[in-house]
């Protein structure tokens, strides 16, 4: 790129001498073109540009272009965000607006000037205008552009290009460019921040320290221009050289697959119109952020100047397995933290994702498997980006703007094998723990045929004694089977609310027993239907296993049809937030209240996010209110609570983890 300066009188001499030629409207108020007939639109003096409704995937839309052929080349539309329309007329209406009419009387504004229109104009330069009575613009389609400009036509700061959502669909589309106020072009994904990490191209003029305009010149050269035009910076690569042909034209669009791209529209001596690429922002279509959606990478088909294909990592599948850009999600929904044994770590060679980091391991000291160990040993890590320099980053879901390239090393942890169509684009390896553990399941599977038809047996055994009840594994009574109906009635038609959380709702109702009434608490769950019958079986043996005085006893359940609840004794002495956070002398201390569990409504958790924040900088001793407390048992309270409290459901542990984990069955929650 190069820099070009040119005087500022020439400069003003070109401004004057365009504005000060007299624009006579051709289109006189009351003119109107319908779809359906051959008055569709109006016409340029030259013919080569037009402004009406155009077909589209969906019906039409209203727009300008330039009568190419065979294809119109659209360079404007009206109402980008929702631009379908089934017909109707266009009429630039008495009172001096544009407006859209449908057949049967619906209206829509297409421009409301700040003062009346008194005609129009379909200008040869491709700009549609509307003029008053002194013949002055007042309004224009160059002023509002939607994915493209043409010479004549400017960018200017604080502006965007958007693309289109396909090349049918007009519609506001996943990319923009935008001329920041800091002099800087810089294409984005839509709907992100101005940021370097969601940026993947721009001009490099950040630091001008003056605002700038985009302009595409007469010749095709795209620049960028400011300070009073002392400054301009040639965008294209070099001057484009005139080409053999009647007439030439050119524009600069923010293209479908987010690339900002020069474009030339040759009509030849025989005719014909020819289509060309001048100049393009990026050739590596992979380098877009956000071609490929959430937890998903891109990768090209046919080396560098192919198309992207989006790919699932390991473990991971389309959420639409048509639409493969829309992203993938996990195929293991299990929300346990597992250890090596049920969870594995795939490794992608020469990928990378854009790092949503919640720790850093320093790059002296940790090895790539030390780098992957950390993140398999750790609930909250979902993958871990091991750099070339030797920075080991562990992630989060979701993972963005992935792609085959570079030389990092990145680790998916997943509960289940992956799909083929998952594989990685190198060698697609598993982890060698993998393997062997595949290598172990084979060997005992034909080690263990023998034994068949005796396990069989046993199975059938078992099944029939738990046909009707569930048993606690320590006594010899079973957990009581209630009705549905038995619980509605109990609890007056779940009229009385206790509370609720994150997996279902508590009532307070009344049974009889042993000829006298007593008050029971009846958990109505909603979550656990979707993990089936056999998940919601061991989640009640295992809350009927555990006995511990401050949980509450369960006496029964519910498992009839969609209906799963949990029938509990009643606590009448209040809830535990009240008996921790209420001031007194009556506190529990520290220790006492390590040996709790209870679910707090949510909106008591207002402190989360200072909680994570103390975790992650290793200062968990402001939350201990300076008690002496055993600051390992603490830690694991606090892994605990944060690992219940997570944004996505699924990554939630059970609550039979989260009782065996406060019991001490698992040492270190983080596992």
């Amino acid at each position: 790129m190069h820099t070009l300066f040119f005087p500022s009188f020439l400069i003003l001499a070109c401004f004057l001498s365009v504005h000060s030629q007299s624009i006579q409207p051709n289109i006189p108020l009351g003119s109107s073109i319908t779809t359906g007939s051959t008055g569709n639109s109006w016409s340029s003096p030259s013919g080569r540009f037009a402004f009406g409704f155009y077909p589209t995937s969906q019906g039409f839309a209203i727009g300008t272009w330039l009568q190419t052929s065979p294809e119109k080349t659209i360079i404007w539309t009206a109402n980008q965000d929702n631009p379908h329309l089934t017909g109707g007329s266009i009429r630039l209406s008495f009172d001096g607006r544009l407006l859209w009419s449908a057949t049967g009387g619906q209206e829509k504004v297409i421009s409301n000037p700040p003062e009346p229109a008194d005609g129009a104009s379909m200008l040869n330069s491709g700009n549609f205008v509307l003029l008053n009575s002194a013949r002055r613009v007042v309004w224009s389609t160059f002023a509002i552009p939607t994915n493209t400009i043409v010479p004549g036509q400017t960018l200017q700061p604080n502006s965007q290009l958007i693309s289109s959502l396909s090349e049918n669909n007009p519609s506001t589309g996943k990319f923009r460019l935008t001329n920041q106020n800091d002099g800087n072009l810089v294409l984005y994904p839509v709907h992100t921040t101005n940021t370097a990490d969601d940026a993947y191209w721009d001009s490099g003029t950040f630091e001008i320290g003056f605002l700038l305009t985009l302009n595409l010149a007469e010749n095709g050269v795209l620049f960028l221009s400011g300070n009073n035009g002392a400054f301009t910076k040639n965008l294209t690569q070099s001057t484009t050289s005139q080409k053999p042909s009647v007439e030439i034209y050119y524009r600069a669009v923010i293209d479908v697959d987010g690339i900002l791209r020069v474009y030339h529209h040759s009509l030849t001596k025989n005719g014909s119109w020819e289509t060309g690429i001048e100049w393009a922002a990026l050739t590596d279509k992979c380098l877009v952020r956000g071609v490929c959606g959430l937890n998903s990478y891109c990768s090209l088909l046919d080396g560098v100047n192919g198309e992207p294909s989006c790919l699932c990592p390991p473990g991971f599948g389309f959420i639409d397995s048509n639409q493969t850009t829309l992203g993938c999600t996990r195929s293991y929904t299990g929300g346990d933290c597992m250890n090596g044994s049920e969870t594995t770590m795939h490794v992608m060679k020469n990928t990378t994702w854009v790092d949503k980091t919640y720790s850093i391991l320093s790059s002296s000291t940790t090895s790539m498997d030390e780098c992957e160990a950390a993140c398999l040993n750790d609930c909250f890590c979902m993958a871990a980006l091991f750099k070339s320099n030797g920075e080991c980053s562990k992630q989060l879901l979701p993972l963005r703007y992935g792609r085959v390239g570079g030389n990092d090393t990145v680790f998916i942890k997943s509960g289940v094998m992956p799909n083929s169509s998952g594989e990685p684009n190198s060698s697609g390896e598993q982890h060698r723990r993998s393997k062997k553990g595949a290598l172990l399941v084979m060997t005992l599977v034909f080690a263990a045929l023998f034994l068949v038809v005796l396990l069989g047996f046993l199975f059938i055994v078992i099944r029939g004694r738990r046909r009707h009840h569930l048993y606690v594994k320590d006594e010899e009574a079973p957990l009581k089977t209630y009705s549905y109906e038995e619980l509605e009635n109990a609890t007056n038609g779940f009229r009385e609310e206790l509370g609720r959380g994150a997996f279902g709702v508590v009532f307070k109702g009344e049974l009889s027993k042993d000829g006298k009434d007593g008050a029971i608490a009846v958990k109505k769950l909603q979550k656990v239907v979707e993990e089936g019958e056999k998940e919601f079986q061991r989640e009640v043996k295992a809350i009927a296993r555990t006995h511990h005085r401050n949980l509450v006893q369960l006496l029964g359940f519910c498992n009839q049809g969609s209906h799963r609840l949990l029938v509990y004794q009643f606590m009448s002495n209040g809830s535990l937030a009240d008996l921790i956070f209420k001031g007194g002398q009556n506190r529990p201390d520290w220790k006492e209240r390590k040996n709790l569990e209870s679910e707090l409504d949510p909106d008591e958790i207002i402190l989360s996010d200072w909680v994570y924040s103390c975790y992650l900088a290793g200062e968990l001793e402001k939350l201990t209110l300076h008690e002496d407390v055993n600051m390992v048992e603490f830690e694991n309270a606090v892994k605990v609570g944060l690992w219940c409290i997570q944004t996505d459901p699924t990554l939630r542990p059970s609550m039979k983890n989260v009782i065996i984990m406060l019991e001490g069955i698992i040492d270190d929650a983080g596992r």
